[in-house]
């Protein structure tokens, strides 16, 4: 090969890979500055021209972990800036599932505030039946506020209402009920709520479904 060509070869290497590592360095400070609330390292990372929609490996958006460590001033700073709400991980979750799931409510707040989609996941799973779920009865009345469907259904059929009964959270079962949440539904195994508390030996859970269906 020519010398000329040789010459130019290690030329691009040098600034190529210089930049690369460059950027690389960026991503990582970023990362970081996100996962620990950092909102003066999360300032800096915009400013050295970190993108506000970088998404990791599974897809995690900036937002998304953010939501997930629940960072709320790094949350904040990245929606002022233009973060979407709409992206999802290669799991089919989005910055306001991850945050319902650990329960970070300012940042749940933030991103309602931004109308964020409530919509389901691949698997039929809400906002609705994470907070269900892990039993957060607080989310519970924000979602039923912005409209969400209380008695939608996962692809096995499971409800809110249901999810709550078989985990035992009394809180979330009594929110449920008083917003008219259907106990007669069945899932894909032609399960109620009821047999689901049974099953999980919530047995006051169990005699309070029973007595709303006798008090219908």
């Amino acid at each position: 090969m020519p010398l000329n060509n040789i010459l130019i070869i290690l030329i691009s290497l040098f600034l190529f890979g210089g930049n690369l590592a460059c950027a690389g360095e960026i991503v990582d400070d970023m990362l970081q500055s996100v996962k620990l609330d950092d909102a003066a390292g999360v300032v800096d990372g915009l400013k050295r021209g970190m993108d506000v929609n970088f998404v990791d490996e599974e897809g995690n958006s900036l937002l998304m972990i953010a939501a997930r460590e629940g960072s709320t001033q790094s949350s904040a700073i990245l929606l002022n800036v233009g973060a979407k709400t709409y992206l999802r991980n290669v799991y089919g979750d989005n910055a306001l599932l991850l945050a319902t799931f650990a329960d970070h409510e300012a940042i749940v707040d933030m991103l309602l505030a931004k109308h964020a989609n409530m919509d389901a996941n691949p698997h039929g799973w809400t906002p609705m039946h994470y907070a269900a779920y892990v039993g957060h009865s607080r989310l519970i009345t924000k979602f039923i506020a912005f409209g969400a469907n209380i008695n939608s259904a996962t692809d096995n059929g499971l409800t809110a209402l249901m999810l709550a009964s078989m985990n035992g959270h009394i809180e979330v079962v009594r929110t449920l009920l008083l917003n008219k949440a259907d106990k007669e539904l069945r899932d894909a195994n032609n399960r109620t709520a009821a047999d689901h508390a049974l099953a999980g030996n919530n047995t006051i859970i169990a005699h309070l479904l029973q007595l709303a269906a006798v008090n219908k």
